[in-house]
């Protein structure tokens, strides 16, 4: 059981506000600083009765006044808010929280040569008698100042931490920096039971963004963001499940993008020469996906790292409308493919534009009812195909539309001329 203190901090009173982080004990307090209130109040959490909380709700009018303190006493024992009138230093007043279940956790210190502190923390038992991480986290420098912030929750990082950051770590974790920003940098992001669930941002002395990527049960997930010095969004993309998935701005392009499941979305044309004075022609346009070095492999906070998955392949995979095209213009074909695979309806042209077949792909094998043309017109045949082969009764004509034959399947030879990459009935 834990105790998490959240501040709502609006006020606006003459000066600054300050705040504590309290330590575990067995219930949830909420304190809020309103302009010219402060409420503090103490809760059960849902589920939890073996606590012995004093449970009150406190408002203290702080109108025309500062915030003078707030204490926390250790293992949070004791809640403290201060305010002083303006001008009238001997009128205070004060809030007290007291909780008479402590609960067994100790504060350890670890001390540089110099007998500074360069480690604060708190420490309790777990279930298996172990002592682990309980309660707030501070790590310092030499000089004093504080380095690295959070709590942990029986052995696991929960709640914001933040991290100050040379620009040697600001530039392992974002790549290509503006000159413009200014060390060192804050990195924060929010754990939940150990594991990074929420905004994880860094931002430079002057608080100027350089990235904000959301996370949800330790994987990237929804909208990152990476910015320049003026603020603008120089990278946006949408994550599931660590895959960029969705649409996205890439500072490469400077155009809108789309992902999916990974993969970038691209269109991609081919054309014929130039001959004789006369334009290109298009040859090809077609959709593909490609490989690109977005997907996540592992996100480490604590060691300020960011791995990517490898591009295993750079060869681009048909997904979307394909549209193959002759010199003189008119379309050869056209269909759509999902992942590399055959799928919906297809159809192809003669060079004159005349209709020659038309069928359905389903999982890139052929499926339902196909049929073919001749070059004046006329039907040529016509069939059924059931997960790639052909089923029941088949139908030819000749060139007249005179009744070739009607017959089984089995029989149907090489009834139709087709590209050699599309070749559907010979071989079937």
């Amino acid at each position: 059981m834990s105790l998490r203190t959240r501040v709502a901090c609006a006020f606006s009173v003459a000066m600054a506000t300050s705040s504590a982080f309290a330590q575990p004990v067995a219930d949830e307090l909420r304190l809020t600083i309103e302009p010219g209130t402060i409420v503090l109040e103490s809760s059960q959490e849902s589920g939890k009765t073996a606590t012995d909380v004093k449970a009150e709700r406190s408002i203290l009018d702080v109108r025309a006044a500062r915030v003078d303190a707030i204490e926390v006493s250790p293992m949070a024992e004791q809640i403290k808010i201060r305010a002083v009138r303006i001008g009238h230093e001997k009128n205070s007043s004060e809030i007290n929280f007291e909780s008479h279940d402590a609960g067994s956790a100790e504060l350890i210190r670890q001390r540089f040569p110099n007998g500074k502190p360069q480690i604060e923390r708190w420490v309790a038992e777990d279930a298996d008698g172990n002592l682990v991480n309980h309660g707030k986290y501070v790590e310092f420098d030499e000089k004093g100042a504080t380095v690295t912030a959070g709590s942990y929750v029986y052995g696991k990082q929960d709640g914001e931490w933040t991290k100050r950051l040379s620009l040697e770590e600001a530039q392992q974790l974002a790549k290509k920096l503006d000159k413009s920003f200014a060390a060192p940098f804050s990195s924060r992001a929010t754990f939940k039971a150990g594991k990074l669930d929420g905004d994880w941002t860094l931002s430079d002395a002057r608080g100027n963004l350089l990235f904000a990527w959301t996370y949800r049960d330790g994987v990237r997930e929804g909208q990152s963001a990476e910015f320049n010095s003026k603020g603008e969004v120089v990278v946006s993309i949408n994550y599931k499940n660590n895959l960029a998935d969705g649409p996205a701005k890439i500072e490469v392009s400077g155009a809108p993008a789309q992902f999916t499941q990974g993969l970038m979305v691209r269109q991609a044309d081919q054309w014929y020469p130039a001959e004789h004075g006369k334009n290109r022609t298009l040859k090809s346009q077609e959709s593909q996906l490609v490989p690109v070095p977005f997907n996540i492999a592992s996100s480490n906070w604590n060691e300020n790292k960011i791995e990517y998955q490898p591009t295993t392949s750079t060869q681009p995979v048909k997904h979307g409308l394909s549209v193959m095209f002759y010199s003189n213009g008119q379309r050869e074909s056209e269909g759509n493919y999902d992942h590399g695979r055959r799928s919906g309806t297809f159809a192809w042209w003669y060079p004159n534009g005349q209709q020659k077949t038309v069928g359905e792909y389903r999982n890139d094998v052929e499926e339902s009812n196909w049929t073919w043309w001749h070059e004046n017109g006329m039907k040529q045949a016509s069939g059924l195909f059931v997960e790639g082969k052909k089923k029941d009764e088949w139908s030819l004509w000749n060139e007249q539309g005179k009744l070739v034959s009607r017959t089984h399947a089995d029989d149907v030879k090489n009834v139709a001329q087709k590209p050699s990459t599309e070749s559907t009935i010979q071989n079937r």
